[in-house]
């Protein structure tokens, strides 16, 4: 439970700071992958492959983001490193999937009404702490 509202309030820092400045803070984020490691033998549900899925996704994303040239940023990517250490594997691609919908839905309803074009970029951490949210109520 502890892991949970640690990986809550950093997700909220580093969301923060994407909106703010549309790059993610490197010192949350390692701040918040190590006080979640030092939880993690607390954490229920989650044993060591299911973290090391988890963070398996995140990395994939962050590769992702270095072929596509860095349409996705590298950050988005590390993130869920940093969420796949508290959520495991399933719970984490739970979490990417809802991210993407709600970032996708956002981008689409901008586009509609002219707010957004197809070049500008969008802070993509607070939808993933939309859709952490929404796991919680899973």
């Amino acid at each position: 439970m502890l892991s949970r509202v640690v990986l809550g309030l950093a997700l909220g820092g580093v969301g923060i700071c994407d909106v703010r400045t549309r790059k993610v803070s490197m010192p949350i984020l390692i701040g918040g992958v190590l006080v979640l490691l030092a939880l993690s033998p607390w954490n229920e549900g989650v044993d060591g492959r299911a973290m090391l899925g988890g963070v398996f996704l995140g990395l994939t994303l962050s590769l992702v983001s270095m072929v596509s040239g860095g349409r996705m940023g590298f950050g988005d990517g590390l993130v869920f490193c940093m969420t796949g250490v508290c959520l495991g594997f399933w719970e984490n691609l739970t979490l990417m999937s809802l991210s993407f919908l709600f970032a996708g839905i956002f981008g689409a309803v901008g586009l509609l009404m002219k707010k957004l074009t197809m070049r500008q970029r969008i802070p993509f951490v607070p939808f993933v702490v939309v859709g952490y949210l929404g796991t919680l109520c899973l």
